[in-house]
């Protein structure tokens, strides 16, 4: 397996894709697990989109708890183990009625974004989760609005991984793809 740049599969379907917002993660498992299509991102619920880059520290000490803070409707779109997708889970449990059809403001998503964020934190220091670090490189979506987040909790030592982003239209994404 070469890189997702390369997969012939990858230059097919981008050479017949049009959309005004895509989302593309291309999922590195941790060391030592396994992947399944259930644990892939992006996650989507209704018109949401989430990617995640990066892990949350000590996450199997405050799973319980987190997934306690979950409304219904979050807690059964979940299917796989991941960190990320809990997140999200948590994330949309902090939205009003985050299944509707009808788009989120930008301070919507932003508050919720960040609400998950915080509560994250919390739940690691009532767990006693001190060492280690965790990076929340987040993206999240309706298809009109875009927020993301470069996040790493023991910044400035440590910082968080690269988020790249991209305005070209997607006859640039794709010339370039063909000259690689």
């Amino acid at each position: 397996n070469g890189p997702a740049w390369s997969d012939l599969n990858l230059l097919e379907l981008a050479s017949c894709t049009a959309s005004p917002l895509v989302f593309g993660h291309v999922r590195a498992a941790s060391p030592g697990t396994n992947t399944s299509r259930a644990d892939c991102h992006p996650f989507r619920f209704g018109r949401l989109t989430f990617m995640h880059n990066g892990h949350i520290e000590g996450f199997a000490s405050f799973k319980r708890a987190m997934v306690n803070l979950l409304t219904q409707e979050a807690y059964l779109n979940v299917t796989g183990v991941t960190d990320t997708e809990h997140a999200f889970a948590l994330l949309l449990s902090q939205l009003r009625d985050p299944g509707r059809s009808s788009s989120f403001s930008r301070e919507e998503l932003e508050d919720a974004l960040d609400e998950m964020i915080r509560i994250v934190a919390k739940l690691q220091a009532a767990a006693g989760v001190t060492g280690g670090f965790t990076t929340l490189n987040l993206a999240l979506s309706d298809g009109e609005t875009l927020v993301a987040t470069r996040y790493c909790d023991k910044w400035p030592e440590t910082p968080p991984p690269s988020l790249y982003f991209c305005y070209d239209r997607s006859e640039t994404l794709r010339a370039a793809l063909h000259q690689q």
